[in-house]
């Protein structure tokens, strides 16, 4: 008896959690379909005729918005800070795993220093810097500052995964004429899918749903998605239905990734555990 009532009490545990994690999901879904006049109507509508007004209102420019040009701005620099820091990150981390050099700890103290540097306390610094660079609310500007704060931890991850793969291999390939470089292209990097794919999810994750170094480095022409959302405030109240339609679209993408890469993301999590 005793034995029931601890695992009725845990699923009762996990069906509460489940409720508080994924309410706010389907209210947010409820809301962008919900019409516009039931928004407001207290207490809320449970049932109502869905109808896709609120869509209709975010695509032909509710209140002079455009989000098409906010979510192109995300994919812009979402894109392009995934692409430096897998790049680089990849370089690093295969550097110094693979030779011994001279101030290589000081390497890794100072990576693990930016790592715990919390990104908000760099804000001012970075916004000097980018108004001197003339980079500020720029897709560029903002990619480049994504890329500098994922590196840290991406670096940490990759690093983790190419030890895992024997040094072996890659002298196998150094035999066979390969320089380093087209080792890594072509023995390594195969074998470290699940790990790319890993960096990838993350690096993507984290400039996709980023407000905070968006809204100081961005204005108006470089705003990316959770910026457009949250301009749906205003002293006159709040659109709900638009910013909840806003809402769904900014959750997309990342959303679409980690269900279409959930079993690298957990082999490369596994892999990089394994060692």
């Amino acid at each position: 008896m005793r034995g029931f009532v601890a695992g009725a009490a845990h699923y009762a545990a996990l069906i509460a959690a489940t409720v508080v994690a994924v309410f706010p999901v389907y209210w947010i879904i409820a809301l962008s379909l919900m019409p516009p006049q039931d928004t407001f109507h207290v207490p809320p509508k449970w049932l109502f005729a869905p109808t896709l007004d609120s869509y209709r209102l975010l695509f032909h420019g509710y209140q002079g918005t455009d989000v098409f040009l906010h979510f192109r701005n995300s994919v812009i620099t979402s894109v392009s800070a995934t692409a430096i820091t897998v790049a680089v990150g990849v370089l690093g981390a295969y550097a110094t795993s693979r030779f011994r050099f001279r101030g290589r700890s000081v390497v890794f103290t100072g990576i693990l220093i930016a790592r715990m540097l919390p990104p908000v306390a760099l804000t001012v610094p970075l916004f000097l810097l980018l108004f001197r660079l003339g980079l500020i609310d720029t897709t560029s500007g903002l990619a480049l500052v994504y890329a500098a704060m994922i590196l840290p931890f991406a670096f940490w991850m990759l690093h983790n995964f190419i030890n895992t793969v024997p040094e072996e291999v890659a002298d196998a390939a150094l035999v066979d004429g390969c320089t380093e470089l087209s080792a890594l292209w072509r023995v390594v990097l195969p074998m470290l899918r699940p790990g790319l794919v890993s960096a990838v999810l993350f690096s993507f994750t984290f400039a996709w749903t980023d407000f905070a170094l968006a809204a100081v480095l961005t204005n108006s022409r470089a705003k990316t998605m959770p910026l457009f959302v949250n301009s749906f405030q205003s002293s006159e109240g709040i659109a709900w239905g638009p910013m909840a339609a806003g809402t769904v679209l900014a959750i997309l993408p990342p959303v679409l990734i980690l269900i279409v890469g959930r079993k690298w993301l957990i082999a490369g999590l596994t892999m990089g555990a394994g060692k």
